[in-house]
Parts: structure tokens; sequence; C-alpha cells
């Protein structure tokens, strides 16, 4: 192969010298061996580091393995060979290269914990362990590593031991940022919130341009039932002055044209491209877009691969891995990609893989949230955010920062798995001879005034008992059977269930009469699979969009006589549900014919309803109107 010279062009085609350009702005020279024909490995290393940070990875790959062939166990090219690989998503490939890169150098700690941070990737926890308390033996103050090890902890659902160990860390080195937003994650899986919050708050104290703190704050805001909304407003704002405001100056004009009807191409980037809910939920909207009307991009900014990925993978006409990429590379190549329309799938959620920085860089003409993150972002970058009058009513407009568009008819489309079982229709009570109520939700969703209402619940209906799947072992546990105790409840009847597969999931669920939907944070996926397998929900209507999708997906239903806006009404509607089995019956046996041939199964329905909604704001920006819609 030619290699590129110093006064040569550059080859990412930028028409200046390459030493100008590309090597000039690369990394010092690497201790090097020379190659016979003179030209140091250093600089052919360095030329493909630069390579790989213009994202040009086909020639940061040839000069490494260039490299290889004449000297097989270049470490330091095996190692980079196998970050282009782990950033490609080849992670079996990256662990290999790797491990061959430790092999020759076994002494590089870096190496080493690069080969644990890919085995956790792929989800070999067990082997990562050696790999970090070997980087401790080499480097006893590597905190990364102590992190790492803990976060394992964490990914293995051991958040008790977490916690421990992330307090083990913080009383080593109190001002270790990253150690006080990982305790408030292992916290808030725990279902303690304001415990989260408070360390969330303590990084970015310490480090204020925490940007991942922030983000995990704000989210974890939204399930506070003490939170009012101008506070949530404030705290968004916080985000926006500290992270978009800077990056302004750099934003630059979008030549639209002047064809409003033109084809679209729109991008969605999310981390979640996955076994997740917010993928089930895409993924019809995906399988009916109009592709004479749309092109699809997809950015995904994770490395979790499945089965969902691969079927993801298909419905997008170009696809791009972007985990690696800093914001400012992937808005580079958003705006190189020509995207009309570019969507956030995640908000705040994720807070250490979502992208908003990157939209706070404005890379596309008209930017929208959707689906991941149900309140404000904060960002003035992010033109509008979709909803419905119901998840939405009027005057919600004042607690965003983006303009509210709200869609017709509804703001999901729920894809049940073909073999999801339909619960019999007569009440389990009837047969079991005790009444079940149940809640599959999120565990940092059951809030402390949740757990006083569901008592009051369990008073009216003596002997019922409840059931709460998403459980984690330890201290959680204990947390809950302690918050019913305070109650008067008897923790004999709270049955905890963790993360079920889905048959003894099922099996769970035949055993549920009625399900409580639980506030200020409402569930979403867990209401679809609830109603859809027959399972009536009650739910408390909010005033704001996270307490208010059990009213809109009930709504959808037909079914709003179980949406109550009072806790009074909430134990009411429980407890009349219990004492009127023929009309429990009566629901059960209907719930999944009201979904089927609801607006929420609506694929293309909705699909259109998208589209015409992405129409409408491309008119207006081609039109130079401003963005504030009300629909």
């Amino acid at each position: 192969m030619v290699l590129p010279q110093r006064n040569d062009p550059c080859p990412c085609g930028s028409g200046r010298k390459y030493k100008k350009c590309c090597l000039g702005s690369g990394p010092g020279p690497v201790a090097s061996t020379s190659s016979p024909g003179g030209l140091q490995f250093g600089e052919w290393l360095q030329q493909a580091q630069d390579f790989h940070r213009a994202g040009m990875f086909a020639q940061a790959e040839a000069l490494y393995k260039q490299v290889l062939r004449l000297e097989p166990g270049h470490a330091e090219a095996l190692y980079r060979l196998g970050l282009l690989a782990r950033d490609a998503g080849r992670l079996d490939i990256a662990a290999v290269l790797i491990g061959q890169a430790v092999q020759s150098d076994a002494a590089a700690p870096d190496y080493v914990s690069e080969l644990g941070l890919v085995l956790c990737r792929q989800g070999r926890f067990d082997e990562a362990i050696p790999c970090f308390e070997r980087v401790l033996a080499l480097r006893p103050d590597h905190g990364a590593a102590r992190i790492n090890l803990a976060n394992i902890l964490l990914a293995q659902g051991r958040l008790d031991d977490a916690a421990a160990a992330y307090e083990k860390i913080l009383a080593q080195d109190p001002r270790l940022g990253a150690g006080h937003h990982n305790l408030g994650t292992a916290h808030f899986k725990r279902g303690m919130v304001g415990e989260a919050v408070a360390c969330f708050r303590r990084a970015l104290a310490l480090q204020p341009d925490f940007a991942e703190a922030h983000s995990a704050l704000l989210y974890a805001l939204q399930y506070l039932d003490d939170t009012a909304p101008e506070q949530r407003l404030a705290e968004h704002r916080k985000f926006a002055a500290r992270f978009e405001a800077p990056l302004r100056s750099s934003w630059r004009t979008h030549a639209t044209g002047s064809d409003p009807e033109r084809r679209l191409r729109v991008g969605y980037l999310s981390p979640d491209y996955h076994a997740h809910s917010v993928a089930y939920f895409i993924e019809p909207i995906l399988a009916h877009h109009d592709r004479s009307q749309v092109e699809v991009f997809g950015y995904y900014s994770n490395t979790r691969q499945d089965a969902v990925t691969a079927r993801l993978m298909g419905l997008m006409d170009h696809w791009v891995p972007c985990k690696s990429w800093s914001n400012e590379q992937l808005a580079a190549r958003i705006r190189q990609d020509g995207i009309d329309i570019l969507v956030d799938l995640a908000g705040h959620t994720h807070s250490t893989d979502n992208r908003l920085l990157t939209f706070a860089y404005k890379p596309a003409p008209v930017q929208v949230t959707y689906l991941g993150y149900p309140a404000t972002t904060g960002l003035s970058a992010i033109d509008y955010r979709l909803c419905t009058a119901d998840t939405d009513p009027p005057g919600q407009e004042v607690w965003h920062s983006e303009a509210l568009y709200r869609l017709p008819r509804s703001l999901w489309c729920y894809r049940p798995l073909a073999d999801w079982p339909q619960m019999p229709a007569p009440p389990p009570m009837q047969r079991l001879g005790v009444v079940t109520f149940g809640s599959m939700n999120n565990l940092a969703k059951i809030s402390p005034a949740t757990c006083a209402l569901w008592a009051k619940i369990l008073h009216a209906v003596p002997e019922s008992r409840l059931f709460m799947t998403s459980m984690p072992e330890g201290a959680a546990r204990a947390s809950f059977r302690d918050r019913f105790a305070a109650h008067g409840i008897d923790p004999a009847r709270i049955s905890f269930f963790g993360r079920l597969p889905n048959p003894q999931y099922w099996e769970v669920l035949r055993q549920i009469d009625i399900a409580l939907d639980p506030f200020p944070y409402n569930g979403t996926t867990t209401t679809c699979e609830t109603l859809w397998s027959g399972i009536p929900v009650v739910t408390l209507r909010g005033a704001v969009s996270v307490a208010r999708s059990g009213h809109a997906l009930l709504g959808m239903a037909g079914l709003g006589e179980l949406v109550v806006d009072d806790e009074d009404d909430y134990v009411r509607i429980a407890v009349n549900l219990v004492n009127d089995p023929e009309r429990l019956a009566a629901l059960r046996g209907g719930l999944r014919a009201r979904i089927e041939f609801s607006p929420l199964r609506d694929e293309s329905g909705l699909t259109r309803d998208i589209e015409a909604a992405y129409r409408d704001m491309w008119r207006r920006r081609v039109a130079g109107l401003a963005r504030e819609v009300t629909r």
C-alpha cells in the first residue's frame, strides 16, 4: 500500500497537506520499532489513530494490519486494531485482539483494563473480574479499575454489593464524582430515589461539567412525587445553560432548499436498539415508514446487539453505529448525511449513553424528541416534543423548552409478542380463594405515596395480597416491606419477584386479578402488557406527562371508568371491581379485543400520523415559520 507522506494532500479530503491536517492533529509519537522501509511503526500507528479519529476506519485498519504483517506480535497494533473492532460493535473480535495484546505485553494496565471492559459489554463478567484485579495488582491507585469492579456487581443485579463497593471507594476518595454517580444509580435501581438524587447532586457539586450525572438527576426527579413542575423545568434549563449554551456559537445555517414536499431524510438516534421497550415501540413505525416519503437513518449509540438489533438494522435504510464517537464527531456525521429531521429517542434516560449533547450542536434543521423521555429535554436546539392531548393537555407548554406537537390519536404503537398468552377471563380469586393485586413496574416508580395508597386498598380488601415484580433481592425488598408495615400491612401479604423469563412471568400474571398503576410515574410498557393479558389496570391521573400515560392508554381502550383523579376514587374503583366479580370477568374477557381494535394497535395509522407531523414541521421550516404549533 502507498502511505501518505507529510506534504501529500490529506486523505480526509480537506484539501490541506497531510502534515497540517490529520497528521498534525494527532498525538505525539509512539515508542516504536523501525520498519524495513525506514518508516517507523510509531508513525504508522499515529497515522492509523488519526484515520480512526477522523472516522476513516478502513484506512486505519489497513495500517494496523501492515504493522502486524511485519511484526505479528506488536502489542500496540493489536490493541488499536481491537479498539477499531470494538467501535464497530464486533466485540468477539475485539476481545481476541486485545487479549493478544495483553499476552504480548502483560504489564500494560490499559490493555488489561480495556479487555475487561470489552468482556463486560459481552456480559462475560466472571472473565472480566480478573482483568480489573490484575490492573490493580499492576497499579494499586487505578481508581477506574475499582469502579469497574463495582460496576460489574451493578450489572449483575447485585445492587447491595455494588452500593457497598461504591461506598468503600468513596470512603477512600470522597471527591470521586463517578463514584457518587454510580452509587446514585445503585440507589435508584433499589427504589431509593431520594438517596439517588442526593448522590447525583453531590457528583455535580464535585464536577459541574459532569453531563451524565446531570442527566441522571433530571431523570430521577421525574419519579419524585414532591417535585413541582417549576423545579423540574428549572433543573432542565440549568442543564441547557451548562452544556448547550457554549455550543450555540458553533451552530451552522442549514440549507433546507425550497421544496417542502421532497423526500425527507429522517434520523433516529438511540442507545436502545436492542431488547428494550423503546425498541419495541419504534419497530412498528420503522416497519411502516413510506419509503417514497422518508429515507431512514439509524444512529446507534450503544454496542449491545441481539435479535432485536438485527431486526431494526434491517428496517433502516442506513445504519450508523456511533457509540465511540464524540458528540462533535457524531454531529458532523449527521450534517454530512444531510439529515432533515433528527429524532431523539432517549432524552435524559441512559445517562451514560444518551446523546443529547449531539443535539446541542444543532446538526439538523429540525430536531424532535419522542418516546424515550416523557418530559422536556431543556434544550432550545430541540424544536418539538411529540405528545398527545391526553399525555400533555393544553397548558403544558409552559413546562417545555420545545414546542409540543400533539399527535391526533396515539403516542404509542404496541406490538405484543406472538405467543403472549390470554389470561383466563374468570378472576383468579375465584379459583385461588384470595384476591391478588399486582404491579409489574420499574421499582423506582413505586413511590412512598404509591405504597401508602396501595396499603389503603389492602386494608379495604381483607386477606388480599399484592404481587410486585422487577424487585431485586436484599435491601430493596426489606425497604418495601418496611414501607407497607408502617401502614399496618403484614409483610407476608406482599410477594416479591425479580426479573423473570416470560414463562415464569406469565405464571405470575395468571394469579393477578387487578393491576395497580403507580404514580407520579405511571407504567407504559407494563400497562400495555397487562391490558393485553386481560388484566384491568386502575390508574390515578396526574398533571404532567409522566403521570398521564395510564390515562392515555386506558382511554384508547375505552376504559375511562378505571381512570380517577383522586386517591379515594382509586381505592373505590379497585374495591368495587373485587366486589363485582361478574363485571371484572367481563372486563377481563374483552380487554384484548379492546386493545386490538384501538389506536394502540394501528401501526400504519400511527406511522402516517408521525409522517404527517414531520411533513408539517418541514413545511414550516422551509416557509420560515416559527416552530410553535398547537394541535
